[in-house]
């Protein structure tokens, strides 16, 4: 695919031309821009609402300002509230704040993986008990 049609694609799909594409190797673009019309515009397992709170929770731990921009506003038009929005992100700070205690007090992963399994169960358990 040229860089015209991909140009006109973009236009189609999003109503705009996305200036970042033009900084991505002409062997790379179309493999690119398929990857994100894929995964970001197609059907997959996962509603398009949750995917964008996830990709947002990770742009917010990895400090990118750029997907925080574009993941809050289309979490946003697909139908997130300020309070979804609002949890994701502490969702987020509390995952990343807890991996790096358990990472810096070097926590030893194996009996960790074992609490966790006890854990699982055990609420495993008191849940189906509640269904």
């Amino acid at each position: 695919m040229n860089r015209q049609e991909l140009d006109r694609q973009m236009e189609q799909v999003l109503g705009a031309r996305l200036c970042l594409m033009d900084r991505i190797a002409d062997e790379f673009v179309a493999a690119e821009w398929s990857l994100v019309r894929q995964v970001q515009f197609g059907e997959t397992l996962i509603p398009h609402k949750y995917k964008e709170l996830i990709a947002l929770a990770v742009a917010a731990v990895t400090r990118c300002p750029y997907g925080v921009v574009l993941h809050d506003q289309l979490a946003r038009v697909h139908g997130a509230s300020t309070a979804e929005v609002g949890e994701a992100v502490h969702w987020a700070r509390l995952a990343s704040g807890w991996g790096a205690h358990l990472t810096g007090l070097q926590v030893d992963p194996e009996e960790f993986a074992n609490e966790v399994r006890i854990v699982a169960s055990h609420l495993a358990g008191r849940l189906g008990a509640d269904a």
